[in-house]
């Protein structure tokens, strides 16, 4: 198995730098991130309109829709949050299969690792779980960059 730091070369970073992770589906969160969210806040994103109700900020207002129908009308905007992620690596004895070069247990953790990178750079929350015959690593999610290297630790250590 690579040591911690052959699982972030230069090269291996270089080629999974240009690539960014992102949500198929509606997530719940607490921060402001890159993926949608079911909460409705301020941001960039237009979501669509509702009708104004008393109370909203006449501020908010699109006075243009109100010009061509003459009624009030409120933009609302989709918030963006962080993710949570959680990867799962099966360290059971057929990950030990392979050619003699490379076997699948180093494949799924060079991926592991390239996933865990990404997500961190993006400010996403991510752990592991690592499997055999049961549960072996259990580590929680964070999103700060010093969690990716306790993670490499971890898979450079991981056998079937």
């Amino acid at each position: 198995m690579p040591s911690a730091e052959e699982y972030l070369r230069p090269d291996v970073l270089a080629q999974v730098a240009r690539f960014d992770l992102k949500a198929r589906f509606v997530i719940e969160g607490f921060l402001a991130g890159l993926h949608r969210s079911p909460l409705k806040g301020f941001s960039t994103e237009f979501s669509d309109y509702r009708r104004y109700t008393p109370g909203d900020d006449p501020k908010t207002i699109d006075w243009r829709v109100f010009a061509r129908t003459n009624r009030y009308f409120v933009k609302r905007y989709e918030a963006e949050t962080n993710l949570e992620c959680h990867l799962v690596l099966d360290a059971s004895a057929s990950m030990g299969y392979g050619t003699r070069a490379v076997t699948k247990l180093e494949y799924a953790t060079y991926m592991a690792a390239a996933l865990a990178y990404l997500m961190v750079r993006q400010h996403d929350a991510v752990g592991l779980i690592t499997l055999g015959t049961s549960i072996r690593h259990v580590v929680p999610p964070k999103s700060k960059r010093v969690h990716v290297f306790r993670l490499l630790q971890i898979l450079s250590k991981i056998r079937p």
